[in-house]
């Protein structure tokens, strides 16, 4: 759903798009053998996905916030998989998720899942005017927490200690895309994107106006014209 505006925008420019659903993060079903949500766990699972259906094809990889710092730890592990990278406000120097015991951690995802905390949240992530655009993203966002199981897998990641990329930031060979909503309340510019033009130089940064954590939500046509525009460099 995060990614319904794009996926049309860019087939119009002719590019075939995948929103792919990460193990214990959407809206596929879990089932109960899988005891494991790791980053590792979620790494093969996406591996998977790319041999079946993608035909073992080098792909552009998108990620997002968190799923920034999956794409990275995904294209070091498997660099023959990743022709370039986009990264959208990646959650890349905040390592780990602390370790807390099944009981806290239960706590925890119950406090995550909450349409009060979940509200505040979205209000910074979209940081617009717009209250029923907010409410309606909020309670969008909401839906994989109410699926069967999602407090087993969310449990599971946190105890896993969950991405830890930082120090491998630097170590990424493939072009990259990095776009940044000038407004991101959530991991704020200021603070992030030196460090990753310090470790990245050669990759291409652009500024979404007008937008806060999530460019592609907020302004899909700018967000799709500037990937578009970096997929057809060669």
């Amino acid at each position: 759903l995060e990614w319904r505006a794009i996926q049309p925008l860019l087939k119009n420019h002719g590019f075939q798009s995948y929103a792919f659903d990460i193990l214990g993060w959407g809206f596929t079903e879990r089932h109960p053998e899988i005891q494991d949500y790791s980053p590792e766990a979620k790494r093969i699972h996406f591996y998977n996905f790319w041999k079946q259906h993608l035909g073992s094809q080098p792909m552009i990889l998108v990620g997002a916030s968190i799923g920034g710092a999956m794409a990275i730890d995904f294209a070091l592990e498997h660099p023959e998989a990743v022709e370039k990278l986009v990264l959208v406000a990646p959650q890349c120097f905040v390592d780990g998720v602390p370790p807390l015991p099944g009981p806290l951690a239960k706590v925890g995802i119950q406090a995550l899942k909450s349409k009060w905390l979940r509200m505040q949240v979205t209000k910074q992530a979209y940081n617009i005017p717009d209250a029923e655009e907010v409410r309606d993203a909020m309670l969008l966002g909401r839906l994989h927490c109410l699926m069967d199981r999602y407090d087993e897998s969310a449990v599971s990641f946190i105890q896993s200690g969950g991405y830890s990329v930082s120090k491998k930031v630097s170590q990424v060979s493939q072009p990259t895309l990095v776009l940044w909503g000038r407004q991101d309340q959530i991991l704020a510019p200021e603070k992030y994107l030196d460090q990753l033009k310090a470790r990245l130089p050669n990759a291409e940064y652009v500024w979404i106006e007008d937008s806060g954590h999530v460019p592609h939500c907020i302004q899909p046509e700018a967000w799709a014209d500037a990937v578009v525009q970096f997929l057809r460099k060669p």
